[in-house]
């Protein structure tokens, strides 16, 4: 199987065995980032969980966080040791995290949901409910 990815190592493509004899070279002709793979995960898996790394298949990292989290009004949380950068997305608006930490206070009873980006890492969702006092 050929696998064609970005500078950063995303998959966008693969071929599937049996490659054409001349493909690998096409692909080089027209600048395309490839790899040569024996064994592979499922597809749809390859896809999600994996990029290119050094010329290697590697799974993505996960975020340490948990996938939902409880809190009451008043009570503050922290986020630490996320990657840098860290896009943060909460209602449709995007905060971008430089230093590691995210310091969030429960002002309000509400649910929200958050989701976590930074490639290579695999995208995460929490869902955060926040509870009268």
């Amino acid at each position: 199987m050929i696998v064609i990815h970005t500078e950063n190592g995303e998959i966008t493509q693969t071929v599937s065995d049996p490659v054409p004899p001349d493909h690998a070279q096409f692909l080089a002709d027209e600048g395309n980032l490839f790899i040569e793979v024996e064994t592979y995960p499922a597809i749809g898996e390859l896809y999600e969980k994996y990029y290119v790394l050094d010329g290697e298949l590697i799974e993505r990292p996960v975020f340490s966080l948990p996938a939902a989290m409880t809190l009451m009004v008043g009570e503050n949380h922290t986020f630490e040791h996320l990657p840098h950068p860290c896009e943060i997305e909460l209602n449709g608006k995007t905060v971008v995290v430089t230093d590691g930490r995210l310091e969030t206070a429960a002002k309000m009873a509400a649910t929200y949901q958050l989701e976590f980006r930074h490639w290579p890492y695999i995208n995460h969702s929490m869902k955060v409910v926040i509870n009268d006092a």
